[in-house]
């Protein structure tokens, strides 16, 4: 079997017990802020139930074109048989106060837990605003969820929040009662996590009462999900 070759510019790293990969991407955007610009001509709306902001659309077909040149790389890292493609894909900026943030916003979330999906997270600006964190859950020591284990994450999630009560009004910035921080990176203008959408994650937040909604100043992020279905 031949492997891929990393790029002088991209780093694999094993995070936790379960040693999971996070591909960490120098430079996957060469002009951060050309794409900052074009973000701040955009309609931003909320995202959901997970994300504490709001979005913006970003093309399908470009991300696929950013992503190519490391697709031997994600194939061999993260499995799939077919080249990965985007199937969602927005600019973000986090907005949130802490103190509005509802319970799920509270705590480490996948994305969903679907397999051979992997996601891709660019910093864009705002990197004086936080990174991005993964957590093992620590009754469970679960550092990520699929369908076999969702519902006894679930459950014991609940048993948890009966024990210690609800997280506290406040942004995930490292280990709590409920859950123990495994790695974090920080947050720079043209670098690109890429990290399988079952790993229990959040954002690293460190200063939330300087979220701004301007995406030449906020935390904006690309966002984008890869299927190799």
């Amino acid at each position: 079997m031949t492997h891929a070759i990393a790029p002088a510019n991209v780093e694999i790293v094993r995070i936790g017990a379960e040693a999971r990969p996070v591909i960490v991407v120098e430079n996957f955007v060469e002009r951060p802020e050309d794409l900052a610009g074009e973000a701040a001509a955009l309609s931003f709306e909320p995202v959901g139930r997970f994300y504490p902001g709001v979005k913006a659309p970003f093309a399908l077909a470009r991300m696929t074109e950013m992503a190519a040149p490391y697709q031997d790389l994600l194939r061999e890292t993260f499995g799939g048989v077919r080249p990965y493609r985007a199937v969602d894909c927005n600019f973000s900026i986090v907005t949130t106060a802490a103190r509005e943030l509802h319970a799920l916003q509270r705590i480490p979330h996948v994305d969903t837990v679907a397999p051979d999906r992997i996601a891709v997270l660019v910093y864009l600006s705002g990197a004086q605003l936080g990174g991005t964190a993964f957590y093992r859950h620590k009754s469970t020591g679960f550092e990520y969820l699929d369908a076999s284990r969702s519902e006894a994450y679930n459950a014991a999630l609940d048993r948890d929040v009966e024990r210690h009560g609800p997280p506290s009004h406040a942004y995930m910035a490292g280990d709590t009662p409920l859950f123990e921080m495994i790695a974090a990176f920080d947050a720079k203008p043209g670098r690109a996590l890429i990290y399988s959408v079952q790993s229990l994650h959040s954002g690293f937040i460190h200063a939330p009462e300087h979220l701004t909604a301007d995406p030449r100043t906020g935390r904006l992020t690309l966002n984008g999900f890869l299927s190799a279905e």
